[in-house]
């Protein structure tokens, strides 16, 4: 497959959740030899380790920071994204792709 939605959460655990660098490795060891990018979903609770540990296993990322309606998380996902960015770890950046649908944030 050329691209994969990547979630690292395990049984019981729901976005939100810390995840650990050991989750991420055991999911991409399973889906790396099949693919050549993944895509992320959020920048911060572990989810910064993601395009990192990626980059080990020889794969593209496209990066998303989480926008909803609390302006101190949305800060904390966009100053991720852009470290991540600069650092060289992301190849395509995804701004809240989904918080106008979900109603979270207004276009202004």
């Amino acid at each position: 497959m050329h691209g994969l939605c990547f979630s690292p959460y395990g049984e019981g655990q729901k976005p939100g959740d810390l995840i650990t660098e050991a989750q991420i490795r055991r999911r991409l060891e399973i889906i790396a030899p099949y693919t050549k990018w993944i895509r992320s979903f959020s920048c911060t609770e572990g989810n910064d380790m993601i395009p990192k540990l990626a980059k080990e296993y020889g794969l593209k990322t496209l990066v998303g920071a989480w926008l909803g309606d609390d302006k101190i998380i949305n800060d904390k996902e966009m100053k991720a994204l852009i470290q991540l960015s600069k650092d060289g770890f992301v190849d395509i950046a995804a701004v809240g792709n989904e918080v106008m649908y979900r109603g979270d944030l207004s276009e202004d």
